[in-house]
């Protein structure tokens, strides 16, 4: 939609905040992958109160670097989009325009990928299911409404993402508001927090290299091709995390089940 409907332009700044959501990224999956280990541990000795601390210490954790992450975009716009290679004109307004809407869904997206790790824990795979099929559908059909009705801009695209996010934590919170949910709010627990990070930070370093290697691509490219050359590699990116998505699954459903096991 950013490419052929609004032009080469928002693809381009597309491309060049994807360093950006990269790192954003991969705090979630920091804290999603960190908290497996602990929450697979308290599982396999039954202990509730142990499931519960992951539980809230892991949403907590994602409240706090989902408004710090807002936080550090709506004050420091201008200096990001300068540090990530926007060139001055369209393309660095688009840029800013585009991180500012998607970062107005910080909460939700970060609840959306833990909310969905817990209930695949209860086995509640429909419910999963469902959560992904609204935040598709509100993405792909909001993107449409965004550019042929309200005519958002790349402002109206990261809103639509934000907006998407926030369906899926509909969606997700009903299942784990349900009976036969097994995780309640408990007390925050400064050990679970230090386990999460133990256990997460190997994600967090992997990402930190893709989003350094993508920023030099970038920078690269801006200076031998111009911005058509970050589009094109824009798409090209999210071609291959299509592949990345099997690894992913894999990983953080064996991290689970070992961890249960040992």
């Amino acid at each position: 939609v950013s490419g052929r409907l609004v032009g080469i332009e928002a693809m381009s700044a597309y491309g060049i905040a994807a360093p950006l959501l990269t790192i954003y990224t991969a705090l979630s999956m920091m804290i999603v992958n960190g908290v497996q280990v602990p929450l697979g541990a308290a599982i396999g000795h039954g202990d509730r109160e142990g499931t519960n601390a992951c539980y809230s210490t892991s949403m907590a954790m994602a409240m706090l670097l989902a408004i710090l992450s807002m936080l550090l975009v709506f004050t420091m716009g201008d200096p990001l989009c300068s540090m990530l290679g926007a060139p001055p004109g369209e393309v660095f307004t688009l840029t800013k325009d585009y991180l500012r809407g998607y970062m107005l869904g910080s909460p939700f997206f970060f609840f959306s990928q833990l909310l969905n790790t817990y209930l695949q824990t209860m086995g509640k795979r429909k419910r999963v299911t469902s959560s992904v099929i609204a935040m598709t559908v509100v993405d792909v059909v909001g993107d449409l409404l965004s550019v042929f009705v309200f005519h958002g801009g790349m402002f109206g695209i990261g809103l639509v993402s934000s907006l998407s996010y926030f369906a899926s934590c509909i969606v997700s919170f009903g299942g784990m508001l349900e009976k036969d949910s097994f995780f309640k709010f408990g007390r925050i627990n400064p050990h679970t927090v230090l386990d999460i990070l133990r256990s997460g930070g190997t994600v967090l370093l992997n990402q930190a290299f893709v989003t350094t290697r993508t920023l030099a691509y970038n920078l690269l490219l801006l200076k031998i091709a111009g911005t058509t050359a970050v589009a094109a590699f824009a798409a090209y990116t999210t071609l291959t995390n299509l592949m990345y998505t099997i690894g992913l699954g894999a990983g953080s459903t064996t991290l689970m089940l070992s961890s249960i096991f040992y």
